[in-house]
């Protein structure tokens, strides 16, 4: 039951909107604060989305097609959300889209998934941070197109 249903125009999209109003000049006033470079790219989406969505494992696809170095998944807690099963089928379906990334020569370091809540925002911070440095590690990422596309 997987459709690509990702080739609407987020970017243009008008309820898609940037964090900040002027990223560039966040990204510049969190450095020079904390000396750490900040992510470039994230996205939120609300569980419920995810769940009638399935096909999102395109878009982390596309994500590196655009040329995302990494992407990060992360969720509640198994068996510590109000939506009782989204989280256990986006685990199955990132199993699976950990396999097919590995398939095409994403390395396994590029895309993670973890178990965050709302009230660990620490640990998310470290999870982002550690990321990043391994990203940082792994220099820029191209994704290697084939003859055929």
């Amino acid at each position: 039951d997987l459709v690509d249903r990702s080739t609407a125009d987020l970017w243009n999209h008008p309820d898609i909107k940037p964090l900040f109003p002027d990223p560039v000049a966040e990204g510049v006033r969190y450095f020079r604060k904390t000396g750490i470079y900040p992510i470039n790219h994230g996205m939120v989406i609300k569980r419920e989305i995810a769940e009638k969505y399935p096909w999102a494992a395109l878009n982390i696809y596309k994500a590196f097609e655009r040329g995302a170095d990494g992407v990060l998944v992360s969720g509640c807690h198994i068996g510590d959300c109000h939506y009782a099963e989204g989280n256990y089928a986006c685990q199955g379906r990132m199993v699976i889209t950990r396999s097919l990334l590995k398939a095409i020569g994403i390395e396994d370091k590029r895309f993670r998934q973890t178990w965050i809540s709302a009230s660990e925002g620490t640990i998310f911070q470290d999870v982002v941070n550690e990321m990043s440095a391994e990203l940082r590690e792994l220099g820029p990422f191209h994704l290697e197109k084939s003859e055929n596309e």
